[in-house]
């Protein structure tokens, strides 16, 4: 149903398309908003440059972008990038597909609030919907409390710090020009 167009006839015209008593409610939607923020840091704006986006498209997915990758996030807007919009038969199954959605999508070069999201969305009272306005201020006052890497990912991390910090390998044995003797001559 074209909402709009509906309020347009209807107040303009005062034409109905239908009465409410003709309505039967179908499936569910939720909505999130994608903030360059960090959750670890309660919610601290994230400035900086999109390098790289990616948002999963499937069915019953809806994506509301407000950047190319190139753009930038700076202090003197607000920080929401984005919205996603599904829909399911039912609120299980939107939820579902929502984290799904989430975990399946990116955005590189600032902070996002994917993983509050999701936090959130898998939170018992919001999955049984007898959460209050009390919601946030009581489960996620801070935001979320900082993940405690595991061995291996320390291992890892550690490598691809080593790997980064190394020196970098001629790959061509060739003299520059520009910075050989001949220049200063």
């Amino acid at each position: 149903v074209d909402l709009v167009k509906a309020q347009i006839l209807n107040v303009c015209e005062n034409f109905v398309l239908w009465k409410q008593e003709d309505l039967i409610p179908r499936g569910h939607a939720i909505e999130a908003r994608i903030y360059a923020e960090n959750p670890y840091q309660n919610g601290m704006p994230s400035t900086g440059k999109i390098m790289a986006a990616h948002f999963a498209e499937a069915p019953g997915r809806r994506f509301e972008i407000g950047f190319e990758p190139g753009d930038s996030v700076t202090p003197f807007y607000d920080s929401m990038i984005a919205k996603v919009i599904v829909w399911d038969e039912t609120r299980a199954r939107a939820i579902d597909k929502l984290v799904q959605t989430l975990n399946e999508s990116f955005v590189f070069g600032v902070h996002v609030n994917f993983e509050y999201l999701k936090a959130i969305l898998k939170h018992p009272e919001f999955v049984n919907g007898t959460m209050t306005t009390q919601f946030i201020s009581k489960y996620f006052p801070d935001g979320l409390a900082e993940c405690a890497l595991s061995e291996d990912e320390k291992r890892f991390a550690d490598h691809c710090l080593k790997s980064l910090s190394r020196p970098k390998q001629k790959l061509n044995s060739t003299p520059n020009p520009w910075t050989s003797m001949w220049r200063s001559v």
